[in-house]
């Protein structure tokens, strides 16, 4: 599939490749109910994709966004809501992105929401740079970041994000900084870093025991 701007509607799936842009405007919902609502695929760092939604994503049957192999920015507006739902007693992240990409960008000022992960970094190569920002709130239940893979990320936080079990749970080699002026919570722990030299820098409110990697934090 091409480009395309979704504007004043309710739409099905839609899917996006290298070097492609994909609008969800305001008054706009993707429902869906056979597959991710956003699927992006590329080829291991050729171009990138980018995701802005203003409107909403439903997804009943799988993730809200899913990203293989492909360099992504995704904008997530302040109205804007990204949701995966529970099905036959299965729950899907989010936002998953994974594969050979270089760059990852994720700019949130709305609402991503799971019953498993929020946003789950999942095999992502070793030299991914990874960069989210959260203004708004991400919610999950056993984490509401979860990154797994042999990467470095940044994340910085002014907004909320609350995972039934951890905030932001890292468990790779990595470094990982966190910079926090919002709200982290867990109940088993706000933060749980990974193997890496790991920076937090907490100027807000970590609610949850914070717990760091074996590396040089």
């Amino acid at each position: 599939m091409t480009s395309f701007i979704l504007s004043g509607g309710s739409y099905v799936e839609q899917t996006l490749a290298d070097g492609e842009i994909g609008v969800v405007a305001a008054d706009s919902l993707i429902r869906a109910d056979s597959d991710y609502g956003i699927l992006a695929t590329g080829a291991s760092g050729s171009g990138i994709v980018t995701i802005n939604v203003f409107g909403q994503i439903l997804a009943t049957f799988s993730g809200a966004v899913r990203v293989q192999d492909a360099n992504v920015r995704l904008f997530v507006g302040a109205d804007a809501a990204l949701t995966s739902a529970t099905v036959n007693s299965v729950s899907y992240s989010a936002v998953v992105l994974e594969g050979g990409a270089f760059l990852t960008e994720i700019d949130n000022l709305g609402l991503i929401q799971s019953q498993s992960y929020g946003i789950y970094f999942n095999d992502v190569a070793s030299t991914s740079v990874i960069e989210l920002f959260n203004a708004g709130t991400i919610l999950g239940n056993s984490a509401a970041i979860q990154l797994a893979a042999g990467y470095s990320a940044s994340v910085v936080n002014t907004g909320r994000i609350v995972g039934d079990f951890y905030g932001l749970r890292a468990s790779f080699v990595g470094e990982t900084r966190i910079e926090n002026s919002g709200e982290i919570r867990g109940s088993v722990g706000s933060l749980l870093t990974g193997f890496g030299d790991d920076i937090v820098v907490n100027r807000g409110a970590l609610w949850g025991d914070v717990t760091v990697g074996s590396g040089l934090d």
